[in-house]
């Protein structure tokens, strides 16, 4: 989320080590790391600017900064029902209760309604058209009225 984004994740002396590491590997003939080689000072000086830059866009409120990323051309996007695929292969089924959470590196997500688990059950149904792709799940969901008999009118397993 972005009032938790927080772009000061390392100090000064952080951004000094991370330079002086990194400059034999950009310029071999750097070698004076003191303090008085007029490169130290520049890095010194792009280290402390960097700290300020930071510290400057953490203090702005939320408003602010998602008119700052438009400027950069990115938009916030809404929250949009995905479509998640579980498979399981058992034995017995599984019953997962409303909105259990799912985590799945950065990706989110809680189920809406309960979700029975059973060998290698048909999940979803879609149609891809032109490129365009569309679901038929509803012919799956037995609550629901349906004209469309993908299978049949008493589709039987096998």
């Amino acid at each position: 989320m972005i009032e938790n984004l927080s772009l000061i994740d390392k100090t000064y002396e952080n951004l000094i080590d991370d330079a002086l590491y990194q400059i034999p590997l950009i310029c071999e003939e750097w070698t004076n790391f003191n303090p008085s080689d007029p490169g130290m000072t520049i890095v010194e000086n792009l280290s402390a600017v960097n700290i300020l830059q930071q510290t400057a866009v953490d203090r702005l409120n939320k408003e602010l900064k998602l008119k700052l990323l438009g400027l950069l051309g990115l938009k916030r996007k809404r929250l949009e029902a995905q479509d998640v695929i579980l498979c399981y292969e058992g034995k017995e089924d599984i019953k997962i209760p409303t909105q259990t959470s799912f985590l799945c590196e950065d990706f989110h997500c809680e189920n809406e309604k309960i979700i029975v688990l059973k060998d290698n059950p048909i999940l979803k149904v879609y149609v891809e058209k032109d490129g365009e792709r569309k679901t038929l799940s509803r012919v799956l969901d037995k609550t629901t009225n349906s004209s469309i008999y993908a299978w049949g009118e008493e589709p039987k397993i096998g």
